[in-house]
């Protein structure tokens, strides 16, 4: 065999190799509702085992302290960034809905709620000035005057 047809046939291997991964579809997750506080990783570590971690790291990172003791960390992406920045919503009962991976420890956030007396309450952040709604604390994206936190009860949820 020529050195053309080795690298014709090298070539070829490798494209049909490139084009059978892409092929591959991603894992898809399952959608759970989890149950917690969603607390700085540092209060997490402190308050379940005793172990002071650096507050930089500690503070920088998220997760929902499970009723059993356990702990889900969430990913920060533009849906659970509130619960990075905003203090107020940390320590608290809530309800997540999340897409959970099966070889993956961390939760993405797709809905919360925050729990008060058995009921219900939807976490978002509402703009007085163009009546709209965000994700996250901070400016309004439109006017950029400042959005206020709200806790609206949902009706026919449990």
């Amino acid at each position: 065999m020529g050195k053309r047809t080795a690298l014709s046939l090298a070539a070829s291997a490798v494209l049909v190799a490139l084009s059978s991964a892409a092929r591959q579809k991603p894992e898809q997750p399952t959608i759970e509702e989890l149950s917690g506080r969603v607390v700085p990783l540092s209060v997490y570590l402190q308050r379940r085992y005793g172990i002071a971690i650096d507050r930089e790291q500690g503070d920088s990172q998220v997760v929902l302290e499970m009723e059993d003791g356990g702990a889900v960390p969430l990913l920060r992406d533009d849906r659970s960034r509130f619960f990075f920045m905003d203090r107020r919503v940390q320590d608290r009962p809530v309800v997540l809905k999340v897409y959970r991976y099966k070889a993956m420890p961390y939760v993405r956030l797709l809905d919360a709620w925050t729990v008060k007396q058995g009921k219900r309450f939807r976490i978002c952040y509402w703009c007085n000035t163009c009546a709209i709604t965000t994700f996250t604390p901070g400016r309004c994206p439109c006017c950029q005057d400042d959005v206020e936190l709200q806790e609206v009860p949902v009706e026919g949820e449990r």
